[in-house]
């Protein structure tokens, strides 16, 4: 979206730039850099139109023709098309000195300022306001430094008992705990010893992921029982396992 917000309008300010300079000097030609930049482009955007109609009709073919990927496919097809035709215009007017109608490039100017418009909209009705995003970037950390945390403390199991805080967790030799604090507030998580082989973690978390969808990750990724939360304080036991052929520690 930021992407969007910044690169449209300057692009749009140099095309408006482009076209006025050769209104004003109808004899002035297009550079080679220019042709041969214009024609790459030409290129590019017929063969991803090529490349989304077939891939269109293979996933029609194969029955996969759902809601999601025909609309992908349909906003490909708009970009790409609007870029071909844009140029196609601009090469007819500028190399070729045709005489060509300002409607097509107003028409197709329009039509990506409501794209970008629209894009923008749903970016933030999907993503939220930067406030909320800011307080998702606090949770997101959170569950990061808790999972770590929890990690940390089954390693520290092989010594066949836990930490008894985080201090002690933290001076152990391959803990690798870079952060114990909550990034908003600065306030230490709270770790408690519940039995031999049991611990708790507690946070304050910003916003509610229970409503979430989840994620299916690939194997290489480890799952956290924090990646489902609730608003506010929230607090969740976890078990480890110590080295066969040991007896437990008493705490």
């Amino acid at each position: 979206m930021a992407a969007v917000i910044v690169a449209l309008p300057l692009y749009m300010w140099t095309m408006w730039f482009w076209f006025r300079g050769f209104a004003r000097r109808p004899e002035q030609q297009a550079s080679k850099l220019s042709k041969w930049f214009t024609y790459i482009i030409l290129l590019g955007a017929a063969g991803t139109i090529v490349g989304d109609l077939i891939n269109v009709i293979t996933h029609f073919l194969q029955g996969e023709m759902i809601a999601r990927i025909l609309l992908k496919n349909l906003t490909l097809f708009v970009v790409a098309g609007a870029i071909f035709s844009f140029y196609f215009f601009e090469r007819r007017k500028v190399q070729y000195g045709k005489t060509t109608s300002a409607v097509p490039f107003v028409s197709i100017g329009a039509l990506s300022v409501t794209i970008a418009v629209v894009g923008v909209v749903l970016g933030l009705a999907a993503a939220g306001s930067p406030q909320e995003a800011r307080l998702k970037g606090f949770d997101n950390q959170r569950t990061e430094d808790l999972t770590q945390i929890a990690q940390a403390v089954d390693n520290f199991a092989y010594n066949n008992r836990l930490p008894l805080d985080l201090d002690e967790l933290i001076g152990n030799v391959g803990s690798f705990v870079s952060n114990t604090t909550d990034p908003e507030t600065g306030d230490e998580y709270k770790y408690r010893v519940l039995s031999a082989n049991q611990f708790e973690l507690c946070a304050i978390f910003s916003l509610s992921t229970l409503d979430e969808p989840v994620v299916a990750k690939p194997y290489y990724y480890t799952s956290s029982i924090w990646s489902q939360h609730d608003e506010g304080r929230v607090c969740k036991p976890q078990t480890v396992s110590f080295s066969p052929g040991y007896p437990l520690s008493d705490i």
